[in-house]
């Protein structure tokens, strides 16, 4: 049975889950341009899109928000990506991070290794994008309904 459908709505396309709503997406970006370009270009693919600028932003967000996936990068201020993605994962083993990081070295830190992919920052963002929408097309409808 198809999990994921992505619809053309006035030539845009919207990526639901099978319960209908959209696929929703934290990105924690420190930096201000690039945070707000991937905003842009995940809701024009159809997702609900919320950001935070550091991982303890991002931490106060999962409290009080339900998210199908984390985009997480890795050095910010006030808390980094690893101590982030560590204590997401100390909440809730389930929950989809991708780490989208300017750095292939922290791919040996063994936290890394929790999270669902690991991409290296690009100037295009396609294979982000790409990710994205493998990722959220494999989680599980009982998952999905633990998520709503």
């Amino acid at each position: 049975m198809e999990q994921f459908l992505s619809l053309k709505n006035n030539d845009k396309k919207i990526n639901k889950t099978r319960r209908g709503r959209k696929n929703k997406l934290l990105i924690v970006e420190d930096e201000k341009h690039q945070r707000e370009l991937y905003e842009m270009e995940l809701q024009e693919e159809g997702y609900n899109v919320d950001i935070a600028s550091n991982g303890k932003e991002a931490l106060e967000k999962l409290k009080n928000n339900t998210y199908d996936l984390v985009i997480l990068d890795i050095r910010m201020p006030e808390m980094n990506g690893i101590d982030a993605l560590g204590r997401i994962f100390s909440r809730n083993k389930k929950i989809k991070i991708i780490i989208y990081t300017a750095f292939p070295y922290y791919k040996r830190n063994f936290l890394t290794w929790t999270a669902d992919a690991y991409i290296i920052k690009s100037s295009h963002i396609d294979e982000l994008k790409e990710t994205v929408r493998e990722i959220t097309s494999n989680i599980p409808f009982d998952e999905q309904k633990k998520l709503c």
